[in-house]
């Protein structure tokens, strides 16, 4: 009977339908701040995302910094993350000093396996490392506890607004004659323009304003 037991257990380990363990849920670092504008030592935090549907105990996972002196900080017991929710660890908590000039963070669950993992070169002052659909960002829009907010790119907006390229004023200007003109026409040509350049720069502030 225990040979049959044995050999029952054998062929049911093999087959497709046994039971594994089951692997830990996908839990993100999410944001942190490694140099904010006051003091690192009392400012610097860790964001963790749980994207899942349901509330996890991280209850035994760790987290730690990669880089220098390094600190792990161990999930006390019944340490909940709720469904689609943030956790926050300020460093006075978790006393993992982020390093201004490199360093990273690993997530490892209960059995010792490394959920997630990132690393960034140089902290910017005041802005926060955030996790993106593209990738990582540095942001000075600063979103502990709640979702990352895309910053807004400012570069080439007000330019678009308050200017209008040489081409197209050219362009505009070619279709003006020069010579031979009556004071009536020239200032028929003028207003021409003045209304072209106003309808041009209302087009740029409506573009503008569509990308915002």
């Amino acid at each position: 009977m225990k040979f049959w037991t044995i050999l029952i257990l054998f062929l049911f380990s093999l087959s497709p339908f046994s039971l594994k363990a089951a692997d830990s849920p996908k839990i993100l670092i999410n944001e942190i701040l490694p140099s904010p504008t006051g003091s690192d030592a009392e400012e610097e935090w860790i964001e963790i995302f749980n994207p899942n549907d349901f509330e996890f105990n991280l209850s035994g996972w760790k987290i730690q910094d990669t880089t220098g002196k390094t600190k792990t900080y161990i999930f006390p017991k019944e340490t909940k993350i709720l469904a689609k929710g943030f956790l926050v660890l300020k460093r006075p908590v978790s006393k993992i000093t982020l390093n201004n000039d490199e360093d990273g963070l690993k997530l490892i669950d209960s059995s010792g396996k490394t959920i997630d993992e990132i690393s960034y070169q140089k902290a910017q002052k005041g802005k926060s490392f955030n996790r993106g659909e593209n990738g990582w960002f540095w942001n000075e829009n600063l979103t502990p506890g709640a979702e990352n907010v895309k910053p807004i790119v400012k570069e080439e907006t007000q330019k678009s607004i308050t200017e209008i390229s040489e081409k197209e004023l050219a362009a505009i200007g070619s279709q003006i004659p020069k010579e031979n003109l009556s004071p009536f026409f020239v200032a028929i040509g003028i207003a021409i323009f003045s209304g072209i350049t106003i309808l041009l720069l209302k087009r740029k502030i409506n573009k503008v304003s569509e990308i915002n």
